[in-house]
């Protein structure tokens, strides 16, 4: 039963709320047989909880000098918590049972893994170990590469090999006799165990999933298992297991090569499909059981997390509690609070204090035991209280939060994400190293394919990177077609079941390109490396799956052509807009003057190019007022375009306009504004080019972030919104840059290195006084583990802290399941405050003016203008798969397409081309009548006047 308390705390006049449980006493199963009898009290003396332990000691053996507490008291012991988590495997429950000691107040102490600590009177009972994540920024280059690659070790090997090595490897393969002790240790990791070889024409009897779903009757089941077990028995016969002798001695490792043939999607530009055909008849000679793949299993933990995660002697953190406060040297004498969060409350009614809890310790049960009628003070109980959790005290503004760290929990995460994606470079460095190597020997023409490889080529194909379709070998063009009918065809759902339409979308490309594949067809030819093995008397054998590599090097430089005479590009839409920007009445009028003269019929103004938005200058309309004029005179209609919370702001230049009093930029996890996020993240980025870091920050490093909870920012907005909506010849307001990162419902974020914001002072405080929690406690990404890719492997590191983050079998029972499961509050938070601004501008055009024609640019990538007519529909990509192609699907003939002017375009009218035909092709699928030529996107600080006058000659238009 959840008891919920309602607390005001004086002249603070805060509302804190503290959760306590009762577990309910559990069903007792009725007619259970002996044996389950007794196993269910040996289930029951195992998972005795630490309160149950105490409390049934003698009464010698309770607790009596002193108050006692003890936090997490419903805890099993320490041992039965590893085994139930699954990290005791080779432990048996009697096993368990005859090590536990619990008969007296010490053995209990010990079983629970628990040590006392005295402060004053009051004795903790705390945990001795606690969980540290280690987030050094050196541990990025300090672990030794080898570890780093030890994990993929062909990819280790191969940059270990010396070049008269590597030149053996490549021409006829290398054995254990040509390997030193070291590089020879790395070949038998790659090897599968056992070394287990079977006939390639022979199935080792596996049951296809879907033929088993079908089988709905027990009878059917179990002959489809029956038949799978004769078919295995059969292929074990067959088999051969070779001895490490037997491979010592005759095995040469191989490297072959293997291809993909890739089609472009019909309708879709930049994606496509991928190939690898299968062979349609029986393959002749041996192959290693499972092709030698070896798969981590699901809860394999890489040895590498031992570098971000350990245990620790429990001890005091830092903390920010000003403890030598007299407001904490006060007395407190405690009321029986049954949790954390309940104790934590009373600890700020009796301080005065701001005092908050992380909602997965709040939950957390505590008990009493001793002189549990003492007064204690207040300093002391909290610094018993965060030994007990493991934890500390963090200051928010004015208040104090009991949480994991002075640093919040998602901002851990993210320092170790970036030391993970610094391993991960330095990976991919060696095997960038073992693709240069390979290219030096001309490899894709060098190397053989596998014996009976059904995607193998002709020797005079080799090297090409495209061919028409027509002239691939007739078998293997007939492999491929065959392979896109099975790709494009949709499995039949199930009995009774209806189709599932994500399966259709998955299917739907490979449609389009089967249903447009023609002789002159483009194909691409992709080469991919393909380990295999060699033994006498069996032949040359595929070792692991084929492998993309990976390749930074640069195209030829070539002496780029002269750009071709201009090929007008016919503008035929009905709306035809410019996006552009200025800050000065006289450019305002040209603007409009040479948007006449180009054939187009409006101009959307935008804010000034460093950024300061309109009412920043005083009069908030008077550029427009001078846009408007102009366009009566000219025919051209003048629209106001609003950057909602991106305000563009020079970053290039030393010292970027300020923003107006009372205006806050946002922050990310790190304190820091979106510039910074930018600039730090491509000081990591070492790998790349310096054009493309020159591209993020002119593209992105000059975005200004402003904060949607900041009741100023969203009163600057409405009124901005209210006077352009009221400025008389206004054609309609176009909004846009209405996304933040970090604020948007996505599986990924499009700043430079999945930047976030939203983490200021004072929604974190709200939160807070919400009983929410802080927001740097929950990282965006809600599994405790992280990846880290090295070649064809996936390393699980598992860096969840027991006492922060419980797993969702152990959420205690009348716990509600929210208080202790990842948290996704914040994100929701997030969006919402988004969500109510923008219907707080909607209503405030409304109310101004309501007949004027409203526009919403796509949110998430900035992609189409749409009408918006309803305050609450915000126009957002639903889905980020490519392959639904969400855009194009929703396009009509009021849908507005925007064509980005990048630098590239004001150099060559031919990008500019190509970006007006992707946009009518992707998103406007002939339907939509309206195109607008955004100068601004893609060059924010460019002289909207010049760039007209260079793109004026690109267009041509029936004026």
């Amino acid at each position: 039963m959840i008891k919920r308390r309602e607390l005001l705390l004086g002249t603070l006049g805060l509302s804190l709320s503290a959760h306590a449980q009762e577990a309910p006493p559990l069903p007792v199963p009725r007619n259970l047989t002996p044996e389950q009898q007794r196993q269910l009290e040996q289930y029951q003396r195992l998972n005795r909880s630490l309160e149950q332990s105490i409390t049934s000691l003698p009464e010698s053996q309770l607790p009596r000098n002193g108050l006692w507490l003890i936090v997490n008291s419903g805890a099993v012991p320490a041992s039965v918590a590893r085994f139930n988590r699954g990290d005791s495997p080779n432990t048996t429950p009697q096993a368990l049972l005859s090590s536990l000691d619990t008969s007296t107040l010490e053995g209990v102490t010990r079983a629970f893994g628990r040590r006392r600590v005295r402060f004053g009177r009051l004795v903790a009972l705390v945990p001795e170990t606690m969980t540290v994540l280690h987030t050094n920024p050196k541990l990025g280059e300090s672990v030794p590469l080898g570890e780093l690659i030890s994990t993929d070790p062909l990819t280790a090997l191969l940059a270990t090999l010396s070049d008269p090595q590597f030149d053996q490897l490549v021409s006829r393969g290398l054995g254990f006799r040509d390997l030193s002790p070291d590089q020879a240790s790395l070949l038998k990791k790659a090897l599968p165990k056992p070394f287990k070889v079977a006939p390639a024409n022979v199935s080792p009897g596996t049951i296809d999933f879907q033929e088993f779903q079908a089988a709905t009757t027990p009878e059917q089941r179990n002959a489809l298992q029956e038949r799978s077990k004769a078919v295995r028995e059969a292929y074990e016969k067959q088999t051969k297991t070779l001895s490490e002798r037997e491979l010592l001695s005759g095995l040469r490792l191989r490297v072959f090569q293997s291809r993909h043939y890739t089609f472009g999607v019909p309708g879709q530009q930049g994606f496509g499909v991928a190939i690898t055909p299968a062979s349609e008849k029986p393959q002749e000679g041996w192959k290693l059981e499972g092709d030698g793949m070896e798969f981590a299993l699901p809860n394999e933990i890489s040895p590498l997390t031992a570098y971000l995660k350990s245990e620790r002697p429990n001890q005091l953190k830092p903390s920010e509690l000003p403890l030598s406060a007299p407001a904490l040297k006060r007395s407190i004498r405690l009321d029986a609070p049954k949790t954390v969060g309940a104790l934590v409350v009373q600890l700020a009614q009796a301080t005065g204090l701001e005092l908050y809890c992380a909602p997965r310790l709040a939950v957390q049960r505590l008990t009493l035991l001793g002189e549990t009628d003492l007064s204690v003070p207040a300093q002391e109980l909290a610094q018993a209280l965060a030994l007990s959790v493991c934890g500390t005290w963090r200051r928010v503004g004015r208040g104090y939060v009991l949480t994991y760290d002075v640093t919040g929990f998602a901002t851990l995460r993210a320092q170790q994400a970036q030391i993970v994606k610094r391993w991960e470079a330095r990976a991919k460095a060696a095997s960038k190293s073992n693709t240069k190597r390979l290219k030096k020997r001309s490899w894709t023409t060098a190397l053989p394919f596998v014996p009976g490889d059904p995607s193998a080529l002709p020797q005079e194909f080799l090297g090409k990177s495209k061919l028409p379709f027509s002239e691939l070998p007739a078998p293997l063009r007939q492999a491929i077609r065959a392979d896109l009918e099975r790709s494009a065809t949709p499995r039949e759902p199930l009995p009774g079941l209806p189709p599932d339409p994500n399966e259709q979308n998955q299917h739907l490309p490979y449609s389009k390109v089967l249903s447009s594949l023609k002789d002159d067809s483009s194909v691409g030819l992709d080469t991919n490396l393909q380990f295999g093995v060699e033994l006498e008397g069996l032949g040359v054998m595929r070792l692991g799956q084929w492998r993309w590599l990976d390749d930074d090097s640069e195209p030829p430089a070539t002496v780029e052509a002269p750009v071709p005479p201009v090929q007008p590009i016919p503008i035929p839409e009905a709306f035809r807009g410019i996006l552009a920007t200025t800050d000065r009445v006289s450019e305002a009028v040209a603007l409009v003057q040479k948007t006449k003269a180009m054939g187009f019929n409006a101009l959307l103004l935008a804010a000034t190019p460093q950024g300061a938005p309109y009412f920043t200058s005083g009069d908030p309309t008077k550029v427009l007022v001078a846009a408007i004029a102009e366009g009566k005179k000219q025919g051209v209609a003048v629209w106001a375009a609003v950057d909602v919370l991106c305000w563009r702001r020079d970053r290039l230049q030393p010292k970027p306009a300020p923003l107006p009093p009372g205006i806050v930029e946002d922050r990310g996890l790190f304190g820091e504004t979106n510039s910074e996020g930018v600039l730090a993240g491509l000081a990591q980025r070492t790998e790349e080019p310096a054009w493309f870091h020159e591209y993020i920050k002119r593209r992105m490093g000059n975005d200004g972030f402003v904060t949607p909870f900041v009741r100023e920012v969203r009163n600057h907005l409405k009124t901005l919104v209210t006077a352009l909506a009221r400025t008389p010849g206004l054609a309609g307001m176009a909004f846009q840059r209405s996304g933040s990162p970090g604020y948007l419902d996505m599986d990924y974020y499009s700043g430079i290195d999945y930047l976030e914001l939203g983490y200021l002072l004072e929604p974190r405080l709200q939160r807070l006084r919400a009983s929410l929690g802080d927001p740097l406690d929950e990282p965006s990404n809600r599994s405790t583990e992280m990846y880290f890719s090295v070649g064809n492997r996936y390393e699980n590191l598992k860096l969840d802290v027991p006492e922060f983050t419980p797993a969702p079998q152990g959420i205690p029972v009348g716990v509600p399941a929210a208080a202790t499961a990842p948290q996704n509050t914040w994100q929701k938070a997030r969006a919402q405050a988004v969500r109510e601004l923008m219907i707080e501008l909607f209503q405030s055009a409304q109310r101004a003016a309501p007949d004027l024609p409203l526009l919403m640019r796509e949110r998430k990538f900035d992609l189409t203008f749409e009408p918006w007519t309803e305050a609450g529909r915000l126009h957002e990509m639903q889905s980020t798969d490519a392959s639904a192609d969400a855009m194009g699907q929703k396009a009509s003939e009021k849908t507005v397409l925007v064509a980005a002017v990048s630098p590239g375009a004001l150099r060559d009218w031919r990008k500019l081309r190509s970006e007006i035909e992707s946009e009518r092709r992707q998103n406007g699928r002939g339907k939509s009548k309206s195109l607008v030529l955004d100068l601004l996107t893609e060059n924010p600080s460019v002289d909207c006047p010049t760039a007209l006058e260079t793109i004026a000659p690109y267009v041509k238009t029936a004026i």
